[in-house]
């Protein structure tokens, strides 16, 4: 698994009601994910963002599997990197130049 995939939200750390069902993403991913393929590695939220962290030898195949536990009226963003890279390469959404995890 030689890729860091990560799956990014929106979230106002006061919001409690949104950041447990951001959490519950997070968990539903976890209990899903084929271990042979993708690993999720938890969550972080700081700085007005949720971050669901994953390792996988194939991004794409990853992101692909693991969106599907997210709502479609969720607004999100996934990128990832080699894990020993700093640089990220944005997979979600399509037009998106960007990707920092604070």
């Amino acid at each position: 698994m030689h890729y860091q995939l990560v799956i990014q939200f929106a979230v106002d750390a006061d919001d409690e009601e949104r950041l447990a069902r951001l959490i519950e993403i997070e968990g539903r991913m976890d209990r899903a994910a084929d271990a042979e393929t993708v690993e999720v590695d938890g969550f972080d939220f700081g700085a007005g963002e949720m971050n669901i962290f994953a390792y996988t030898g194939d991004p794409k195949a990853a992101l692909e599997a693991l969106r599907t536990h997210i709502p479609p009226d969720e607004s999100w963003r996934a990128a990832y990197r080699g894990v020993d890279d700093e640089d990220y390469i944005v997979l979600f959404p399509p037009g998106l130049d960007a990707f920092e995890v604070a």
